[in-house]
């Protein structure tokens, strides 16, 4: 009897201080407007930190995130960085070098 409240006291706990580590998903293709000089069509954000869920464009994503992506939040739950598989970069939207 005892092992079960245990169990169900380190279950309990790890469920009531989870990470925000997976807050922000980036969504689509990316920014690049092929067919025009600039850019156009961009890539949603799903921001899980607001309650719904707010959806951002942002035109600043130019990594093409339509076939795979990896997303990494800090602790609060904001962007630290995203990749494709490819390519690296920070949550500002700017290539990591290297």
């Amino acid at each position: 009897m005892k092992w079960r409240i245990i169990v169900v006291i380190v279950f309990t706990s790890t469920i009531c201080f989870g990470q925000k580590n997976d807050y922000v998903w980036i969504l689509g293709g990316n920014s690049v407007n092929h067919f025009n000089n600039g850019y156009q069509w961009g890539t949603a954000i799903a921001d899980f930190k607001e309650d719904p869920v707010r959806f951002l464009y942002n035109e600043k994503i130019t990594m093409d995130v339509s076939r795979t992506s990896s997303i990494i939040s800090n602790n609060q739950g904001d962007l630290l960085m995203y990749s494709n598989g490819m390519y690296v970069h920070h949550g500002d939207h700017r290539d990591i070098p290297g």
